[in-house]
């Protein structure tokens, strides 16, 4: 078994332009298999036979070690975002421009962050912004009102983009990868705004090397096994290949996007139930069993799947503002079915996407023909 490596190789550690992401498995394909395991699943004698039964398991609640993965992920996202921005936007003789870092959607604002941390100027009004070739650069959310999904809102955007397209100042605009197509698609915005990056995909290595150091504080590597074929997943071989496939096939469950990976690695895990004969130094093992996803209501199912493709866009957002970009009203207590199916979380900022379920919401609204983002 390897030693978890805090500076791992397979860790990215540059962004890449928009349009190169690497799917694990491509985009077609990776709905076509979404749709046929979710179907496979509820047939009985199509379904996969697993290592342990199901009854012998109970779930894991890891909030601690979920966040400490995400704390890890954080800073090697951070890594790449300085390799990236910061020399040039610190550097007073750097060329002035703007740049753009489109991400997957994810629940923290990663460049705000990052922002924050390094000590750059954060705005939500370039007027508020004075001209100044030698200045570091600001940075500037492009999401909120005014791009609502809404006819009078489309000037809004063409404002924003003839306002930042005058100015002598370094920009870093953040934006999520839905709202970028949606932009995009009414305002051409990638001709104003030609350098774009986004984060990488993360390979079956990299999501091990993400989660070994954190889980190896409370578990024996040895003791977290695959529970369809009961071996340990992160047992390497001598080439430094991982022997099980769990992880190959986690990264393309979760699209590579790792922050998404985390909750499903949590949501996979299981514990064998102990009883009274149980000897206290007994060592647990966590078993991995790949979760099913769930499926979109099939009532008004291309309604539905159009208000989160908007949540998508707009997220965090409340319910009356997404009811209001559709054509007709939604089933009543549909966000409620959606939460309890786990598609989204309510919470004092309203809706937001569950990353845990973000690969089978997308993969929903590709078959309802509906536009993806890029990457």
């Amino acid at each position: 078994m390897s030693k978890p490596d805090p500076d791992s190789p397979d860790f990215p550690t540059e962004l890449i332009r928009l349009g190169e992401y690497v799917w694990p498995q491509g985009e077609t394909r990776q709905t076509l298999v979404h749709t046929f395991e979710n179907l496979t699943a509820k047939i009985p004698w199509l379904a996969k036979q697993e290592y342990i039964q199901d009854e012998d398991l109970h779930s894991i609640h890891e909030q601690g070690l979920i966040a400490a993965c995400h704390e890890r992920l954080q800073g090697i996202l951070f890594n790449c975002l300085d390799n990236q921005f910061l020399d040039w936007a610190t550097t007073p003789d750097e060329k002035i421009e703007q740049r753009v870092f489109v991400s997957p959607p994810m629940r923290q604002d990663l460049l705000r962050d990052w922002a924050k941390l390094r000590g750059l100027a954060i705005v939500t009004s370039l007027d508020d912004v004075p001209d100044d070739e030698t200045a570091d650069a600001v940075v500037f959310n492009l999401s909120g009102q005014h791009l609502l999904r809404q006819y009078d809102s489309i000037d809004n955007v063409r404002a924003l983009i003839r306002s930042f397209s005058k100015r002598k100042r370094k920009v870093i605009f953040g934006c999520n990868s839905w709202a970028w197509r949606y932009m995009n698609a009414i305002t051409a915005i990638d001709m104003s705004l030609p350098n774009q990056v986004t984060t990488p995909a993360f390979t079956d290595k990299a999501l091990a090397a993400l989660l070994e150091p954190t889980i190896s504080q409370t578990y024996n590597l040895t003791d977290i096994r695959s529970e369809a074929s009961g071996e340990p997943v992160f047992e390497r071989d001598e080439d430094g290949e991982l022997k099980d496939p769990y992880f190959t096939k986690l990264a393309k469950r979760s699209l590579g996007v790792p922050w998404g990976a985390i909750e499903m690695f949590f949501d996979d895990a299981r514990a064998a139930t102990e009883d009274e004969d149980t000897p206290k130094d007994h060592t647990a093992t966590m078993w991995l069993r790949q979760s099913g996803s769930p499926s979109v209501p099939s009532h008004d199912h291309a309604l539905i799947c159009l208000a989160l493709q908007n949540l998508l866009i707009h997220e965090p957002c409340r319910s009356e503002t997404i009811e209001n970009m559709l054509p007709r009203p939604l089933p009543q207590g549909i966000w409620t079915t959606l939460a309890s199916l786990g598609f989204i979380s309510i919470d004092d900022d309203g809706l937001r996407h569950n990353p845990r379920h973000y690969a089978a919401m997308r993969s929903a609204l590709g078959t309802a023909g509906l536009n993806l983002d890029q990457l």
